[in-house]
């Protein structure tokens, strides 16, 4: 899950002599972008451009990836959908050789 750390945010705009006031009124963010920041709701790209201009700073600045619980059972689901089955590390049949091999040429480890 991708979470923002909206307490950098707010400080270095701070620092920076900008008041969310101000960002709104000027139309540089709008209220709702600054409730999904708050939220950890997802935001744009355009917006991370804005905030990284505004702060001159990179998104990994304030931009955190949190695995949760729920990201494993969800790659597997994707996966189980996308090629059939779900593969399982522990076997070793001919059948389980090649779904090695085509993970590898997909560039996945």
């Amino acid at each position: 899950m991708i979470t923002y750390d909206y307490d950098y945010i707010y400080q270095n705009l701070k620092i920076r002599g900008y008041t969310l006031e101000f960002l709104r009124c000027e139309k540089i963010l709008s209220q709702s972008t600054i409730q999904r920041l708050r939220h950890n709701d997802p935001i744009s790209t355009s917006t991370i451009d804005t905030l990284c201009t505004l702060l001159d700073c990179q998104p990994q600045d304030f931009i955190r990836y949190c695995r949760n619980t729920n990201d494993l059972s969800y790659i597997n689901s994707l996966e189980k959908n996308v090629y059939g089955r779900i593969f399982t590390s522990g076997t070793t049949s001919a059948d389980d050789t090649q779904w090695k091999k085509t993970k590898d040429l997909r560039g996945r480890e």
